[in-house]
């Protein structure tokens, strides 16, 4: 269960994407589309990508539309806990972003092979 002391974050591979086309705010995942409603889009844009806690998502949501916190907070958790179960989200009390630990691996991924282009390079026979 996703509480208000949890940081949620998009899950691994999930992309937050306007469809020019259509119009719409989605969340990407490499084999599924879910197309958000405005106010999904402002729990995702408020909870989830601010990287602040949930509650303090809560609480901007609740300044922002002039509700009451306590209305909101109930409906706000059941969509995130919803998002996490169909995979899009992600949530804990860690404070540790994992966004940065995504760029240390996408870099440590990316050396070895820039490295090897380089030693190709080095081998063509030179005109």
């Amino acid at each position: 269960m996703i509480t208000e002391a949890d940081t949620a974050r998009l899950a691994p591979g999930v992309l937050l994407r306007h469809d020019r086309t259509r119009d719409q705010w989605t969340l990407l995942d490499p084999e599924r589309v879910l197309v958000l409603d405005e106010l999904a889009l402002e729990v995702v844009r408020a909870c989830v990508q601010s990287g602040s806690t949930v509650g303090t998502g809560i609480g901007r949501l609740a300044a922002d539309f002039q509700a009451s916190r306590t209305e909101i907070s109930g409906d706000v958790l059941e969509l995130l806990q919803d998002m996490r179960e169909r995979g899009f989200v992600a949530a804990g009390s860690s404070a540790a972003s994992p966004a940065s630990k995504d760029v240390d691996t996408a870099r440590a991924t990316q050396q070895p092979e820039q490295e090897n282009q380089t030693k190709l390079q080095n081998k063509r026979p030179k005109a």
